[in-house]
């Protein structure tokens, strides 16, 4: 069945740019008429019967273009000067931005063969579009957008039987128009298409700036989805199996955050150090679902530590990184709060780079299965250690035992086995599945930055490496059972960051973040159980002139989570305490 829907845009106060089926999208200003160009809607069925079924209702007239008068409009977020009210402002966009859209759904002019397809609708993931309709009976939705290679098309299922469809596209390529498949099926199988062309623009220059160069095996196995790393010039972003950015949101976060907490992203906005930040629970339609606040900023890490509270790492007063809070998820609240300054040797400075602030640099929190304790790992010192919650009790550390006085020493694991060699500077200790069926032990891989392993930052033998240890918690010793890169010396020696992961098909995802010239920059690997690279990228800004540190990276769907269920209409969950907001002139 084909049809020639009437196209036109939508305003909704935040420079929305409507895409319509097989039609550039162009943006509309206040005083434009709504274009008359005319677009097609493709819906194939190869049976008679569901072709029938989809027969679409007699045309009515397009609904009037809303005016800004009758939409609640807001400028666009710039900021401030405080986290506080840039993130209070850009709710109340997002709540005029949800009504609007609403009442486009209730209004009953788009079907099927006429859905309303808004890009980025919350001026935030230029990248990513909404296309909403409604049908006569309940449908589930597939989304379908083909990649220049195989290996990086996206699709995605949205299984619920529904008839408002609010259908998030992701992975749209910049600068493109890109051919985009929905799918619908009824609850007896039948199926229909519904073909859109969806234009985007290029890349800001903060991102054109960034080169990816892509290194792969042909005939490799590799893991589906696309790679993420922490930051990319300050912004979130993912990129394909060919280096193509696909998916990013325009404002600025800090590198401190988690790309699967509660089904959704958690960034965090503020400045570094001792400052309040704002940890924001969004998807990758850029729309905010709660919202938090705590004033000991976050260092490096945040996890889910059960269904309702996180764990951060922090910073008090002029110290860094040695610091612990739990964030309560459900009412915002502090539940509970640790000074490892209490906890760990204060006076022990293993490293050159350590100081009287920054003597600790806790970068990782680890939860431990079947547990409550939890292990932190802290760069400053070399140590990876399991910990009472929220108490601190230490149950044990793996570290170099040089300069460890006498009650941490009863604390450290004993080295056994051939060729042990411990981890200094690491980030981003992981625990494996057991592996060797014994219940007293514990299996880590750890990111090892190898700094200073030999006694300078500088040495030239210097290397960075993956390293797994098994941790035998009753005997109290630690063996070393695999290690990858000593042999990569100074191409791959990351002074700082650096990440590991296990993906599901068995390879290894690793983030180093070698030094050429003094500029930093990251090279993300894939490897194979047999420790083949089956794919890398390398990651530069500028040519390799600026700074690019991606801190860690993860290799995941777009669609991973609750990222199909935008939940248009949902309040927000703000727990941003109203003192805080009167504070900085917020309305409650």
């Amino acid at each position: 069945m084909r049809q020639n829907p009437r196209v036109f845009l939508l305003v909704l106060g935040l420079a929305f740019a409507l895409a319509a089926c097989a039609v550039p999208t162009v943006p509309l200003t206040p005083s434009a008429a709504p274009p008359s160009t005319a677009a097609t809607s493709s819906r194939e069925d190869p049976s008679p019967s569901a072709a029938e079924t989809a027969s679409p209702s007699p045309t009515s007239s397009p609904t009037p273009v809303p005016s800004p008068s009758s939409i609640p409009t807001q400028a666009p977020w710039k900021g401030d000067g405080t986290v506080v009210a840039e993130i209070e402002k850009k709710l109340r966009n997002q709540t005029a931005v949800d009504a609007a859209l609403l009442a486009e759904m209730g209004s009953g002019a788009y079907t099927a063969d006429s859905p309303l397809v808004v890009l980025d609708p919350y001026d935030c993931a230029p990248l990513s579009a909404l296309v909403l309709f409604r049908t006569d009976v309940p449908m589930s939705v597939s989304v379908h957008v083909p990649g220049r290679a195989a290996a990086d098309d996206v699709d995605a299922d949205l299984p619920q039987y529904v008839r408002d469809h609010w259908v998030p596209v992701y992975g749209l390529y910049p600068d493109a128009a890109n051919a985009v498949t929905l799918t619908t099926c009824d609850v007896e199988g039948r199926r229909a298409e519904i073909r859109l062309t969806i234009r985007t623009q290029p890349l800001p220059p903060e991102l054109s700036a960034a080169t990816v160069a892509i290194d792969a095996l042909p005939s490799a196995f590799l893991q589906p989805g696309f790679t993420f790393p922490f930051t990319l010039n300050d912004r979130k972003t993912a990129f394909d199996s060919k280096g193509a950015i696909r998916w990013y949101l325009k404002a600025s976060y800090l590198q401190s955050g988690n790309y699967g907490i509660n089904g959704r992203f958690l960034f965090v906005q503020g400045k570094y150090g001792v400052s309040e930040v704002v940890l924001q629970e969004t998807d990758p339609l850029g729309r905010i679902h709660r919202v938090l606040w705590e004033p000991y900023g976050l260092h490096h890490d945040v996890v889910a530590y059960g269904t309702d509270s996180l764990l951060c790492t922090n910073n008090q007063g002029s110290d860094v990184g040695d610091y612990m809070i739990e964030l309560d998820t459900k009412t915002g609240t502090i539940r509970a709060r640790l000074d490892l300054d209490e906890v760990f040797q204060r006076n022990r400075t293993p490293l050159s780079i350590a100081n009287s602030a920054d003597w600790l640099h806790q970068n990782t929190i680890v939860l431990i299965p079947g547990s409550t304790d939890i292990l932190v790992s802290a760069r400053n010192q070399s140590l990876i250690a399991r910990i009472a919650w929220p108490s601190g009790t230490v149950r044990w550390i793996l570290s170099d035992p040089k300069g460890w006085n006498a009650t941490f020493q009863k604390l450290l694991l004993a080295p056994t086995g051939d060729g042990f060699l411990y981890s200094y500077g690491q980030h981003d200790p992981l625990i494996l599945p057991d592996q060797d069926g014994n219940p007293d032990t514990l299996d880590l891989l750890v990111f090892d930055n190898g700094l200073e392993r030999f006694g300078a930052a500088t040495d030239p033998r210097n290397y960075s490496r993956l390293v797994q240890y098994r941790i035998d918690e009753v005997r109290g010793t630690a063996e070393q059972v695999w290690q990858w890169g000593q042999d990569s010396g100074a191409s791959l020696f990351s002074a700082m960051c650096g990440s590991v992961d296990v993906l599901p098909n068995g390879n290894l995802l690793a983030d180093f973040h070698p030094t050429t010239s003094g500029i930093l920059w990251s090279k993300v690997l894939e490897i194979a159980p047999d420790g083949s690279v089956v794919w890398s990228a390398e990651i530069r800004l500028d040519g390799g002139a600026t700074e690019s540190s991606s801190y860690r990276a993860v290799r995941q769907s777009l669609y991973a989570g609750a990222a199909a269920d935008p939940a248009i209409g949902t309040p927000v969950v703000d727990l941003i305490p109203a003192s805080v907001r009167t504070k900085h002139g917020v309305p409650p």
